[in-house]
């Protein structure tokens, strides 16, 4: 793989991950769907704009250049919350 691929690739799956970050617009605004999610995980409601807030933040920093530096906590935030949408929360526990 040359450079140029290399930048496709990075820049590919770097806007599909702050899209999903962009989407904590939703928590923000407290979309009726959500709320109930996040109450059925035993959430409360006060913590949704929260998470909105964190999420949109997150994806606003992976997309800064200038951000190197808190780029990859964004990118932690992101892989810890993706583990975590499994029902039980740890999709590895037995």
């Amino acid at each position: 793989m040359n450079t140029k691929h290399v930048r496709l690739i990075y820049w590919t799956s770097t806007l599909l991950l702050a899209l999903v970050g962009l989407a904590g617009i939703f928590n923000i605004l407290m979309v009726d769907q959500l709320v109930q999610v996040n109450r059925s995980l035993g959430l409360p409601d006060y913590f949704m704009p929260f998470l909105g807030f964190v999420k949109v933040v997150g994806a606003i920093t992976i997309l800064v250049p200038a951000l190197r530096g808190f780029q990859q906590a964004a990118y932690f935030g992101f892989i810890f919350h993706g583990g975590n949408l499994h029902p039980d929360g740890y999709p590895w526990r037995p």
